[in-house]
């Protein structure tokens, strides 16, 4: 691709033609690395995660019952006057929430909450203040 050029003008015209040439290549990719990246990026949220996910053992009792009761609680307490589509998209998202409740941790919330109210709560026959034998008012002045 050597190409020999007889005068000096030749030659600049040439060094302009091959700059013009750049500036358009140039142009042309920064055009079509746009569109690549906005392809990637959508292409990127439909993709499945590299690492396979570990088979979820037999679900419990619990996450089966949840599974059912959760969006029927939601569904007639909390949208209660909701359209169709409302209710159907509700349910699914419960459901798959659902899928994640567990036994071990329903005992866990059941076992915090049960120490908050038994914290919370005084028994019977304490003392609501703290004794520290001789009251300040007795000392003699």
């Amino acid at each position: 691709m050597a190409k020999s050029f007889s005068t000096m003008l030749a030659l600049r015209e040439g060094i302009a033609a091959l700059e013009t040439e750049q500036q358009q290549q140039a142009q042309t990719m920064k055009h079509q690395s746009r569109e690549m990246q906005l392809a990637h990026a959508g292409l990127s949220l439909l993709k499945q995660p590299s690492v396979p996910l570990k088979p979820r053992e037999e679900p419990d009792v619990v996450s089966a019952i949840a599974r059912v009761a959760v969006p029927v609680l939601l569904n007639v307490f909390v949208f209660r006057g909701s359209g169709f589509l409302t209710k159907a998209v509700v349910t699914l998202i419960a459901q798959q929430a659902a899928k994640h409740l567990t036994t071990e941790k329903m005992e866990a919330a059941i076992g915090s909450v049960k120490t908050y109210l038994v914290a919370r709560k005084p028994r019977k026959g304490e003392l609501r203040f703290a004794d520290y034998g001789i009251p300040p008012d007795s000392e003699a002045y």
